[in-house]
C-alpha cells in the first residue's frame, strides 16, 4: 500500500514537471513569435493619392501661345455662300461682317436630323414593346429535360407547351377521377395573352431584296422604278435606322424641284417593319413629318382548337416542339434586346449632339470677324474647296491667342464672348482671353487619357494685350464651370483596394496602432486609379493589402510611402 502511494506520488512530480515544462516552452515559443511579429508598413493616405494627376475638367486644358491671332474660314458642304462682305487686304475689326450664307441645306439637314431623332426613339419603343414581350414568354421545358422527367410533368397536366402523353390520356379515359376536389392543372408561370402590337406595320415581302441605304448619296436609287419625283409618284428610299441625306442629294433634289419619301425600317439586316416615313419636298424645301406612323391591327385573340384523342396510340414527347421558349432563350434573348436598346440610346445622344452643331449652323447665317487686322486672302469657294484652303483667311496685327478644347458632353455650354483664365507654367501668372470662335469638328490631336473615347472640339481664345505671354509658351485654360479640381479628390492605385462581394476595402492604421479593415465607396475609375468616395480621409494611414503578416490586428509601422521597397 505504502509502495503504491509512492508511486502515486512519483508520477504526479513529473507530470507537474512536465506541465511547468510545456507552459515554459510553449510561453517562451509565444514570446519568441510576439517578439519576432513583423509590423506591416502603412503610409499616410495623402502621399499615396493620385488625385492631383488627374484632371476632372470637361475643357482639355493645354495649349501653346501663338502669336498674330488669326481667323480662317472654311467651305462647308451644307452652307451655300450667299455673300462676301471683305476682299484681300481689307482692315477689318472684332464683329465687322465677314460672309453670309443661305442656310435652306443647313436648315434641311437640321429637319432630317430632328427626324432621325424621332425615328430612333420610335425604334427604341418598340425594342422595349418586345422585351416586354420577351419578358412575358411561355417558358416551356428545356431541351436537356430527360424524357422520364417530361412525362413526371405531364401527367400532373402542366401547360403551357407539353404535348401530354398518349398513356395519361389513356388513363383518365379509364381511371376518371371521381373525387371531389380532382386534381387541377397547374397554371403557368406566363399564360400567353395575344400579342401587343408593334410600332410601324409589317414589312412588304417585295421590297425583301431592295437596297437599305445608311446614307442617301446623289447615286442613289430609289426602290420604285416608275417614280418620277412628283407627288403622285414620289421617289421612294429605304433607310436604316439613323440613316443621313447629304447635302449633294438635297441639292439635287432642290434643283429638280422633286418629291422624295424616305421609309424607315426597323434594322439594316432583315427588316420586320416599317416603323415611319417622311418627305422631303423639293419645290418648297421642306421637310414634311409623319403625324401618325401606321400601325398594325391589334390580332385577334386565337382560338385555342380542341385538344384531340390521339388514338394513334403512344407518342414520346418532343420538347423541341414545344411552343414556347427555355429559360435560357428567353435570357440570352432579353440580354440582346437590352443590349440593342443601349446602342440606340447612344445612337441618339450622338444624333442629339450633331443637332446642336446644325442649329448652330442654321442661327449663324453671318460669319464676323474674332481678330482685328487684315484679310489675307479670299478664295473662290471651289478653288478653296479643292486645294482644301480657307474661303477667308483673317491675319491679326497683335496680341496673343490660345486654342483650347471643349468636350462634346459639354459642347453647347460654351458660348462666343465668355471669358477663360489662361496661365503659364512658366511665370504662374494668369490672364484673361476671350472666346472668339468655337469649331464644329473635334480634333484629333486632343484626345483624353483617362478616357480616349471622348472628343473635344476646338475653341480659341485670344488673351488681353498686356499679357506677358511668348509665341510657343505653355499655357492651361480653365473656365468658370467646366474646370474640376481633383486636387482634393482621393484615388489609389487599384492594387490598393481588395473587394469583398460586392464591397471594396482597404486596410488601414486603426485603434492603438493596429491593422483594421475599411470599407470604401469608390467612384470612377481614372487610368487604373481608382476613387475613393468616402471612407478615407487624406489623414488616415493605408497598407498594401497582401502579405502573410496583412491581418487585422496586425502591428503597423508608418512609413512615408508604400513605394520605398528598401
Amino acid at each position: 500500500m505504502t509502495f503504491q502511494k509512492r508511486n502515486k506520488k512519483k508520477i504526479l512530480q513529473i507530470g507537474i514537471a512536465l506541465v511547468v515544462c510545456v507552459c515554459f516552452i510553449g510561453g517562451g515559443t509565444l514570446f519568441a513569435m510576439k517578439k519576432s511579429e513583423k509590423a506591416v508598413k502603412v503610409a499616410p493616405v495623402a502621399s499615396m493619392s493620385n488625385g492631383g494627376w488627374y484632371s476632372e475638367s470637361d475643357i482639355y486644358d493645354y495649349a501653346k501661345v501663338q502669336a498674330g491671332a488669326s481667323q480662317d474660314i472654311y467651305h462647308d458642304d451644307t452652307l451655300t455662300i450667299k455673300e462676301i462682305y471683305v476682299k484681300s487686304g481689307d482692315t477689318v475689326k472684332i464683329g465687322d461682317r465677314l460672309v453670309a450664307y443661305d442656310t435652306t441645306l443647313a436648315g434641311l439637314e437640321q429637319e432630317m436630323k430632328q427626324m432621325e431623332i424621332q425615328g430612333i426613339e420610335l425604334n427604341i419603343q418598340n425594342q422595349k414593346a418586345e422585351l416586354e414581350q420577351l419578358k412575358n414568354a411561355k417558358i416551356v421545358a428545356s431541351v436537356e429535360r430527360s424524357q422520364d422527367e417530361l412525362r413526371k410533368m405531364t401527367a400532373k397536366g402542366t401547360r403551357p407547351g407539353i404535348i401530354r402523353t398518349a398513356d395519361t390520356k389513356k388513363n383518365e379515359g379509364e381511371n376518371p377521377d371521381t373525387s371531389e376536389n380532382p386534381e387541377q392543372p397547374e397554371t403557368p408561370e406566363n399564360p400567353e395573352g395575344p400579342e401587343k402590337p408593334s410600332i410601324g406595320k409589317p414589312f412588304p415581302e417585295e421590297l425583301k431584296d431592295k437596297i437599305i441605304y445608311k446614307e442617301i448619296t446623289k447615286d442613289a436609287a430609289p426602290y420604285n422604278e416608275d417614280g418620277d419625283g412628283t407627288k403622285e409618284k414620289p421617289y421612294r428610299y429605304l433607310c436604316a435606322p439613323g440613316a443621313t441625306v447629304n447635302a449633294e442629294f438635297m441639292l439635287k433634289m432642290l434643283e429638280e424641284r422633286a418629291v422624295c419619301i424616305f421609309d424607315v425600317v426597323d434594322q439594316e439586316k432583315e427588316p420586320t417593319l416599317l416603323l415611319y416615313s417622311w418627305t422631303l419636298d423639293g419645290k418648297t424645301g421642306q421637310v414634311i413629318k409623319p403625324e401618325n406612323p401606321e400601325q398594325p391591327e391589334t390580332p385577334e385573340e386565337p382560338k385555342t382548337p380542341d385538344e384531340p384523342d390521339n388514338p394513334g396510340g403512344y407518342e414520346e414527347p418532343d420538347p423541341g416542339e414545344a411552343d414556347g421558349m427555355t429559360r435560357e432563350e428567353q435570357a440570352k434573348q432579353i440580354q440582346e434586346k437590352e443590349q440593342k436598346i443601349k446602342d440606340l440610346d447612344l445612337e441618339k445622344r450622338t444624333a442629339q449632339l450633331e443637332l446642336k452643331k446644325l442649329d448652330k449652323k442654321v442661327n449663324n447665317g453671318v460669319v464676323k470677324s474674332t481678330v482685328e487686322g487684315t484679310v489675307k486672302a479670299v478664295l473662290d469657294e471651289e478653288e478653296a474647296k479643292l486645294e482644301n484652303k480657307p474661303v477667308i483667311s483673317v491675319t491679326g496685327k497683335n496680341g496673343c491667342y490660345v486654342i483650347g478644347g471643349i468636350a462634346e458632353s459639354s459642347y453647347d455650354k460654351l458660348k462666343e464672348g465668355m471669358t477663360v483664365m489662361v496661365t503659364s507654367w512658366n511665370t504662374g501668372n494668369s490672364y484673361e482671353a476671350t472666346i472668339t470662335s468655337i469649331g464644329n469638328s473635334p480634333v484629333e490631336s486632343m484626345k483624353s487619357s483617362e478616357n480616349p473615347n471622348m472628343s473635344y472640339y476646338p475653341f480659341t481664345a485670344v488673351v488681353e494685350k498686356d499679357a506677358d505671354l511668348s509665341s510657343g509658351e505653355g499655357v492651361s485654360i480653365s473656365v468658370d464651370g467646366l474646370s474640376g479640381d481633383s486636387g482634393n479628390s482621393i484615388y489609389l492605385e487599384q492594387m490598393f483596394i481588395r473587394e469583398d462581394g460586392n464591397r471594396s476595402y482597404v486596410y488601414k492604421k486603426g485603434k492603438h496602432g493596429r491593422l483594421e479593415k475599411q470599407y470604401v465607396e469608390v467612384g470612377k475609375n481614372m487610368y487604373g486609379s481608382i476613387e475613393i468616395v468616402s471612407g478615407l480621409t487624406m489623414e488616415d494611414e493605408i497598407a498594401f493589402p497582401y502579405g502573410r503578416n496583412v491581418k487585422e490586428g496586425a502591428k503597423t509601422k508608418t512609413v512615408e510611402s508604400l513605394y520605398d521597397y528598401n
